[in-house]
């Protein structure tokens, strides 16, 4: 707040903040983010399914479909403002130069700076999705034929969540099961559900980010280097700025 300064006491404790206090704070906040009894964020499916040798660490926000996941309507309410709450962090953290560690993937800080998503940015981190798609394309239609089209093999217009449920996909065809010359459109399919599950969480993230640096829209604005601001410096050289943009 421009207003109010900020003051803070940990419990049980004393300590004069130059420094070190708020520090740790910033670090708990950060930390708190990724906790699994948070319920904000999971941990991208590379990592959950320990595959592939990229970005095996990286988080997504995500609420599952899975029954023992759901949860009530006024903890939904609560979920979205911790999301705002989340994006004001990252606001305080750029301009407080108190950078954390936060290892939202690739395509989250993409989201929050608005760029448009590709089907590169949702398989980076989830290479056995890539692989199935690999292996839906094959032009051999025997080949296809006995993966995917045959009794106990068809692929329903259905997709693997981000969490490993899954979910339904939009189906313009008038077949029940995906054939070949659907494959495509199949996979086009699965990378709009795969983005438009993580909206809503982003837009909150969105909102709080905005609010607390104070614009929304910047022609150097990008995922890369909203999380370079957030993770390493407030300050750009050009040359760091040109490497940003490669």
């Amino acid at each position: 707040s421009p207003d109010i300064f900020w003051h803070v006491e940990f419990t049980n404790e004393e300590a004069i903040d130059v420094g070190g206090p708020a520090r740790e704070l910033f670090n708990e906040i950060s930390t708190s983010i990724f906790e699994p009894t948070s319920g904000l964020f999971i941990l991208g499916p590379n990592g959950r399914n320990k595959f592939g040798s990229r970005y095996l660490d990286v988080y997504i926000p995500f609420v599952s479909n899975q029954p023992n996941w759901k949860i009530h309507p006024i903890d939904a309410i609560q979920r979205n403002l911790c999301y705002k709450a989340i994006g004001s962090f990252l606001g305080i953290v750029m301009r407080t130069g108190f950078y954390q560690n936060i290892p939202f993937a690739p395509v989250v800080w993409k989201l929050i700076a608005g760029e448009k998503i590709k089907e590169k940015d949702i398989l980076d981190i989830d290479q056995r999705l890539r692989n199935f798609f690999i292996n839906l394309k094959n032009k051999d239609p025997s080949v296809f034929d006995e993966q995917f089209n045959s009794p106990g093999h068809y692929v329903n217009w259905t997709c693997e969540n981000w969490d490993g449920s899954i979910i339904n996909i939009y189906n313009p065809t008038k077949s029940k099961t995906v054939n070949r010359e659907h494959v495509n459109i199949y996979i086009s399919n699965c990378i709009k559900k795969r983005i438009e599950v993580l909206l809503d969480s982003i837009s909150y993230i969105r909102s709080g980010l905005f609010e607390n640096i104070g614009f929304n829209n910047h022609q150097f604005m990008s995922g890369k280097i909203i999380s370079y601001l957030s993770q390493g410096s407030n300050i750009i050289t050009t040359n760091k700025l040109k490497d940003l943009f490669v």
